[in-house]
Formats: structure tokens, sequence, C-alpha cells
């Protein structure tokens, strides 16, 4: 990360890198739709990237795949285990908003 010449101090980017990742490692909140935890999930990534922390996409992915209640650990278990050699945190992304689609 760079030093900051604005308001910011590197000890408030730091705070806010800090709660920022910690919110990415936490499990989605029961009964919160899915379509706000991606948003959400993805407004923190553009955050962390605007203050040039940078997540590789596959880990994002994984990030997000983590994050999901145990509801969806065949989800998980599929995209992670499907055969492909990456993970793309958009396919996922994709996966979970065109399940919303045909849930509902």
């Amino acid at each position: 990360m760079r030093a900051t010449s604005g308001p910011l101090s590197e000890e408030v980017i730091g705070e806010s890198v800090d709660s920022e990742v910690t919110y990415l490692s936490s499990r989605m909140h029961k009964g919160t739709p899915i379509k706000s935890h991606v948003a959400e999930f993805f407004s923190i990534i553009n955050n962390l990237d605007k203050i040039e922390v940078k997540i590789e996409d596959e880990n994002q992915a994984l990030l997000l795949l983590c994050s999901l209640p145990s509801l969806y650990e065949s989800f998980r278990e599929t995209i992670i285990y499907g055969g492909k050699s990456t993970i793309k945190v958009n396919e996922v992304k994709e996966y979970l908003l065109n399940k919303i689609k045909i849930d509902n």
C-alpha cells in the first residue's frame, strides 16, 4: 500500500482495510438476500481497490464462495471441485445471481 498525502493517514487506511477484510472473511448473515450479499462483497472489493489493496480474482472467488452459508455448501463444492483449473469471481457472481432467477 502506498502512503497518502491527503487527509487519510496510513493508520485510518489500515483500520479501513482491517474492517473490510474482516467482513470479507465472515459468513453471510442468515436471512440476507444473496443479491445484497454479493453487492456488499463487490462494494468492499471496490473500496479496497481504490486504496490499492489488490486481491487476485481467484482469491476473490474463493472469499465469496466461503462467505456463503451452509445452505450453499453443495454449490460451493461444485464450483471449487467442478473440474475447472481456475475460478473467476465474475463466474461465481453470475452463477449466484442466475440461481436467484431460477429459484424465483
